[in-house]
């Protein structure tokens, strides 16, 4: 095969197919004697399983493993996809944790609320176990705005902001990175 047909039947450009080479992810080709390569059913096979194991392991990951498999014995490339597994396992359990963790955070009630109920910016942080430049980070990101003291002009954080305080830190904690909410959110 061409280069050109390696490309279309993996789903990749010509120069991603040549990258893929010179990465190590497909097998040196040969070369006719003006300097074309030739490509083979390794090559393509190469090039398509790199694509999956992209897909759900990260491109960096899959590049050691199909590497893996081109240049060691089968134990060290199944090795190298257990762990991979295993990382993504802890990820998806992670991340049902931190969902799990949001949900019955935001059903908690919030009654009877009285202005001795709010936190400061260091009680909050203690309380979550962050430091008092992530809320205030938080609050420039519009993530989780407290209410300003009118007198010292201090954050306070109103039992409602502390419940969306905590639900951000879950998700943080899980790996998600939640984009700013813009002005709108500021009441």
């Amino acid at each position: 095969m061409r280069t050109v047909d390696v490309a279309r039947r993996a789903g990749y450009s010509v120069q991603q197919v040549r990258n893929l080479e010179r990465d190590g992810v497909l097998p040196p080709a040969r070369r006719t004697a003006t300097g074309y390569r030739i490509y083979g059913e390794i090559h393509l096979q190469s090039a398509l399983a790199y694509r999956a194991l992209a897909a759900g392991a990260g491109p960096i990951e899959a590049k050691k493993i199909v590497r893996a498999v081109h240049r060691f014995p089968a134990s060290r490339a199944l090795a190298l996809l257990d762990a991979a597994h295993a990382r993504l396992d802890a990820e998806r359990t992670d991340l049902r944790l931190a969902q799990e963790a949001a949900q019955a955070i935001s059903s908690e009630p919030i009654a009877d609320v009285r202005a001795s109920d709010s936190m400061s910016v260091s009680e909050l942080a203690a309380a979550l176990g962050v430091r008092p430049s992530t809320l205030r980070h938080w609050d420039a990101e519009d993530l989780v705005v407290p209410d300003r003291d009118p007198a010292r002009g201090t954050r306070r954080y109103t039992p409602a902001q502390v419940r969306d305080a905590r639900i951000v830190h879950q998700l943080r904690r899980a790996g998600y990175r939640i984009a700013p909410s813009g002005p709108s959110c500021r009441s």
